[in-house]
């Protein structure tokens, strides 16, 4: 088997067992059919608790998180005024404020709704229900559906915030006067940012209370200003990053070799999908029994380190059966021979390791913008709430940090080592590499439970790494393409919404 550059490799041929523990015979075939059944019900499990399900329901807190982002979101969106082709570039890349406003409807809507199921179940406070409804009724005030506003604020089912929100928003005929000034009430309600801010714009007007008017416009677009400059600096490190990639293409990655080599397997259909559904039904096991584990105590927040460190935990058996059972024993210098999945000594520093990275994260990223501005424009794009990590926004700084590192470097490091190092792999013994990426993306976007939008760009993301890892002879360009691809994600997050 040779590597990418045409060199002779070290390892067995393909289905030479030599230097490896295989898993037990005659019991194989009727031990990994009893793993499958048990793999699938657990699958099974949790397809059935996702499809379908409202994902603003999987969030530790939807009222103050969906505040958060309808307050950062169009505060963004009050800074784009200006004139000249760079505006007219950022708008229509961000949307009007019309837009914008619908797209916070929603998020508002999501957020009353599941504070609402929450409040009748005696998880959520009466208080954070009548937040949660002025916050709808305020975005809708802003879209200019009275009607629909004046009536939100009578759902809260009290009085003295109904007052003051018909008194700021004209409605004379309610026939209630607010016992203070009404957005004083509104603020002692909870209400903040953007949504009393906005309140506070409609209430002042003309005479000496225009100067206020200016000054609350004006802390708006300041902050937005910076959210804008955050978001501008991600989207540009973006553009940067696939240039590279795109010019690298040109040269180095569609280049075709002299006498590349095919993607060697060392291990059988059969070994490998043994080794893969034990690995990913153990895994899985972990976090049923930690939720089952979660629902029996009263206090389950001594769980939050086997949570922010699952990723971790939950990989330990696929270490074991990869170790154990597919990586052959080293015969220089004792220990496992990785070399297969790309990590022998000599090859991580790799310059054309860091070439196919680049590419890859570059084609992925602008197929998966693309993806997305499609799926926007069809009206068909994820739930806002789809993957959205709370910690981000509200956990300490030490979280935030156990999370970056699970983000990082555990989640690139073991996804790309089980869907492309085993089940990849395992399918390329017997399959293409279109059929086998094809069937490994559509593999690890299923089980990532997203809906069409982010099915198709998890999809894209599996495919174009299988390629990554098919022309390396690697798995480190599709961590490092993999890593930072998490990393724009959770700088957006923490840039823009912590």
């Amino acid at each position: 088997m040779e590597d990418s550059a045409g060199r002779e490799a070290e390892g067995p041929a393909r289905g030479d067992t030599t230097g490896r523990t295989p898993l037990p015979n005659p019991f194989l075939p009727s031990m990994t059919a009893l793993y499958a059944v048990a793999w699938l019900l657990v699958m099974l499990q949790g397809w059935g608790a996702n499809i379908g399900s409202d994902p603003t329901g999987w969030l530790y807190d939807p009222a103050n998180t969906a505040a958060r982002i309808v307050t950062r979101d169009l505060e963004l969106i009050e800074a784009l005024d200006g004139e000249g082709p760079l505006f007219e570039f950022r708008r229509s890349w961000y949307g009007s404020r019309d837009e914008a406003l619908a797209a916070a409807l929603e998020v508002q809507r999501d957020a009353a709704r599941e504070v609402r199921r929450r409040h009748e179940l005696g998880y959520e406070s009466l208080d954070q229900l009548e937040r949660s409804e002025l916050r709808v009724a305020v975005v809708l005030a802003e879209l200019g559906q009275l009607d629909e506003a004046r009536a939100r604020a009578v759902a809260t089912g009290n009085a003295e915030l109904t007052a003051a929100f018909h008194a700021i928003y004209g409605d004379d005929e309610h026939g209630v006067e607010p016992s203070v000034d009404p957005l004083e009430h509104l603020a002692r309600a909870g209400l903040e940012d953007w949504h009393l801010e906005r309140a506070a714009l409609r209430l002042l007007d003309g005479g000496e209370a225009s100067l206020q008017r200016l000054e609350i416009a004006g802390e708006i677009e300041r902050r937005g200003q910076r959210w804008l400059r955050r978001v501008d600096g991600l989207n540009a490190a973006n553009a940067l990053l696939v240039l590279a990639g795109v010019a690298i293409c040109a040269v180095a990655l569609f280049k075709r070799s002299k006498g590349a080599p095919q993607l060697d397997v060392p291990w059988s259909m059969a070994l490998g999908f043994a080794v893969l559904v034990r690995a990913d039904f153990w895994g899985r096991l972990y976090y049923l029994l930690l939720g089952a584990v979660a629902m029996e105590l009263e206090d389950p927040s001594g769980l939050e380190p086997f949570y922010r460190w699952g990723t971790l935990l939950a990989a330990l058996p696929m270490l074991w059966l990869v170790a154990r059972h597919l990586v052959p024993r080293n015969t220089a210098g004792g220990g496992r021979d990785f070399s297969f999945f790309g990590a022998a000594r000599g090859r991580v520093l790799s310059v054309g390791l860091l070439v196919v990275a680049i590419s890859a994260l570059a084609i992925d990223l602008l197929g998966t913008t693309a993806l997305a501005r499609v799926s926007l424009s069809l009206g068909f794009a994820g739930h806002w709430a789809e993957g959205f990590d709370e910690t981000f926004v509200w956990g300490s700084t030490r979280e935030v940090v156990e999370a970056a590192i699970d983000y990082l470097v555990w989640t690139p490091l073991f996804e790309e080592l089980f869907f492309r190092g085993l089940v990849y792999a395992t399918l390329r013994t017997r399959y293409g590499a279109v059929t086998s990426a094809f069937a490994s993306a559509a593999f690890f976007s299923a089980i990532h439970f997203y809906a069409l939008s982010g099915f198709l760009m998890t999809f894209w993301s599996g495919f174009v790494w299988a390629f990554a890892f098919e022309r390396a002879r690697s798995l480190l360009p599709g961590v490092v393409a993999h890593s930072i691809y998490n990393l724009f994600y959770v700088l957006g997050i923490v840039l823009v919404y912590r």
